[in-house]
């Protein structure tokens, strides 16, 4: 028998654990987790993100603050 269980986020997996240990303990069950993706793929876009900032970075000699009025006038 193999049981399919998909996680949403460590917290649950870590919940979940002990409970799939025994069971792999005290049966031929072969467990098998999958992830929902949405950790998994945050780090992935995260990551993408770092890459294109690294290749794309563009210096900005000095960064000027509007003032208040200067903002207003927008």
């Amino acid at each position: 028998m193999i049981v399919t269980i998909q996680v949403e986020n460590q917290r649950d997996f870590q919940w979940l654990l002990p409970f799939l240990e025994a069971l792999k303990q005290n049966t031929s069950l072969k467990v098998e987790v999958k992830a929902n993706g949405t950790e998994r793929d945050w780090d992935e876009k995260l990551e993408d993100f770092f890459r294109f900032i690294e290749q794309r970075a563009v210096r900005v000699p000095k960064v000027e603050r509007l003032t208040r009025d200067q903002l207003n006038e927008r």
